[in-house]
Order: structure tokens, then sequence, then C-alpha cells
């Protein structure tokens, strides 16, 4: 009985010894499974910060693209002045080398006109003065046949 009692004892003592040690087991179990909520709920939290994060940034980029689709029409439509605007130009300067050149014509046929004028002024005045002198001649061939 006595070896019994020690028995009984021992392994009351491997039990005790036992249930302290699943006691233990349980409480780091415990604590793991309550870090491993923890970081659970963390990785939750940070899931849905990214699905925002992800949510802003599609919001951001489809207004960039809108904004680029607005700035690549705008550069077309300033192109395309451009373009209109240089032939505008391209023609004016057509234009104002061809009036330059009607110019120059006009100046060199007014130049010669007005060197035809000069001359026959020229020529008028002589024959004002030859009229002048047969007219005086003529007088003289009246005095003389009176």
């Amino acid at each position: 009985m006595a070896r019994e009692k020690m028995e009984a004892i021992n392994d009351k003592n491997i039990t005790t010894a036992g249930v302290n040690a699943l006691t233990r087991e349980i409480e780091y179990l415990r604590k793991q499974v309550e870090q491993e909520k923890a970081n659970i709920v963390a990785l939750i939290r940070d899931r849905e910060m990214m699905k925002k994060n992800i949510s802003k940034a599609e919001e951001d980029n489809s207004r960039n693209k809108e904004e680029l689709i607005k700035q690549k029409n705008e550069v077309n439509t300033l192109s395309e002045k451009v373009r209109t605007q240089g032939e505008h130009i391209s023609n004016l300067l057509k234009q104002i080398n061809k009036l330059e050149k009607d110019r120059d014509k006009y100046s060199h046929e007014a130049s010669k006109a007005n060197a035809n004028l000069m001359q026959m002024v020229e020529e008028v005045k002589l024959k004002k003065n030859l009229i002048s002198e047969l007219k005086k001649e003529n007088i003289e061939f009246e005095g003389k046949l009176k």
C-alpha cells in the first residue's frame, strides 16, 4: 500500500506536472492565437487601406487620362490653327511679293512716263519758242507787206 501510495503520489506529481505543462502550453497557444488575431486584424486593416489607395489611384488615373485627352485635343486644335495661320502668312507673303513686283513695274513705267512728259514739256517749250519766233516773223512779213 505504501508502494501504491508512492506510485499514486508519483503519478499525481507526474500528472500535475503534465497538467501544468499543458496549462502553460495552452496559455502559450492562447497568446499565439491572440497575436495571430491581432495580425489578422492589422492585415485586414492594411488590405482595406490598400483598397482605398488603389481606388484613389484609379480615380487619379482616370482624371489624368481625361486631362491628357483634353490636352491632346487642345494641342491638335492649336496645331491646326498654326498650320492655317502658316498657310495664311504664306499667302500674304506671296501677295506682298506680287504687289512689290507690281509696284516696281509701275514705278518703272511712271519713271518712263515722267521722263517722256519732261521731254514733251521741253518739246512744247521749244515749239512755243518756235511759234513765237514764227509769229514775230509773220508780224514782220505782214508789216513788210503793208
